[in-house]
């Protein structure tokens, strides 16, 4: 009777034990755009306290010198949350679905995401001519406009060779452009501190910090 008990007892504690886990990456459902700005700003704060610096040009050889690993995720990690969380409420888009809970490449979600928000409120869409190359290396211009001119800093500290025209968002089409980021996102490995880079790089071109 006794050792009936006992294995009840550990299978309750299994279960709740499962629980817990899973709450942990249970996302908030209601997160507005303005408190992810100032989420995805205050992280870019914290590295930049730590690196000493918010210059775009800075390199990841240099970063990875002065920020650890475990720095990034403690920074990066709750980023990924928050996102989850923006993303399921207001598109149904579950990023789980796609990637990991904590991968870095959630964050750059959140910042795309932010940038084409805040892009739309302006009359603003990310010109998709060259979407086939997203998240490359550099590209290359043979057009006399330059490459700052042309392409938006924000876009570009995320890795994607975009620029923005005037336009008008109707329907879903800021859902279908969020899942077409993803999907070349998936496919992508980015380290903890590249995501770090990438965040104070990206905030600053948003004049956040």
């Amino acid at each position: 009777m006794k050792k009936f008990l006992l294995i009840n007892i550990f299978l309750i504690l299994g279960v709740l034990f499962t629980s817990c886990n899973k709450n942990e990456t249970l996302p908030r459902e209601d997160i507005s755009f303005e408190e992810m700005v100032n989420i995805y700003t205050q992280a870019a704060n914290n590295i930049k306290e730590i690196i000493g610096s918010n210059e775009s040009g800075i390199q990841l050889a240099a970063v990875s010198h002065i920020l650890s690993e475990q720095q990034a995720i403690e920074i990066i990690e709750p980023l990924t949350i928050s996102t989850a969380s923006y993303l399921k409420s207001k598109y149904d888009i579950d990023v789980y679905d796609y990637f990991y809970p904590g991968d870095p490449e959630i964050s750059q979600i959140g910042a795309f995401t932010l940038r084409v928000e805040a892009a739309a409120a302006e009359g603003l869409i990310i010109d998709e001519d060259l979407f086939n190359i997203w998240l490359n290396e550099a590209i290359q211009t043979s057009s006399a406009i330059t490459r700052s001119q042309w392409i938006d800093c924000a876009l570009d500290a995320l890795g994607i060779p975009a620029g923005m025209v005037m336009g008008y968002v109707a329907g879903d089409a800021t859902k279908t452009t969020i899942l077409k980021a993803i999907g070349k996102l998936a496919t992508k490995t980015l380290g903890i501190i590249g995501a770090a880079l990438a965040l104070i790089s990206f905030t600053s071109c948003m004049g956040w910090i």
